[in-house]
């Protein structure tokens, strides 16, 4: 199964975590992870293309089966925020389709934290 984890500070999106793979096809087939994997990284390259973000100012970890992407709640604003809703709003719609391989979790983390 694959985890998505959208992370908040407060009222903005400041990350995203994916792992585990969906096995719902053979490996090179799999269209359930390859359309999580190219939800996840358009997030990537949209924050810093749309949102204006640097790449500097991300922490991006990426390995097989996992993603795991940060930004500083200094730099979130509307513009970042509508590029992960409509990330999410990709997301859900594969966890309605595909609910036995995709699990979607929205997770809080705390404003006093400065590191990403």
């Amino acid at each position: 199964m694959i985890k998505v984890i959208f992370t908040h500070a407060g009222s903005h999106f400041v990350g995203l975590e994916v792992s585990g793979h969906a096995y719902s096809g053979e490996p090179g087939h799999d269209l359930v992870c390859a359309a999580v994997s190219v939800l996840s990284q358009t997030l990537v390259n949209a924050i810093e293309s749309v949102g204006g973000i640097a790449e500097s100012n991300v922490k991006l970890t990426m390995k097989k089966g996992y993603l795991a992407f940060k930004m500083h709640l200094k730099d979130a604003n509307e513009t970042t925020d509508a590029v992960f809703k409509t990330i999410e709003v990709g997301i859900e719609g594969l966890v309605r389709t595909y609910p036995q391989y995709i699990e979607h979790i929205n997770a809080e983390v705390h404003t006093h934290v400065k590191d990403i």
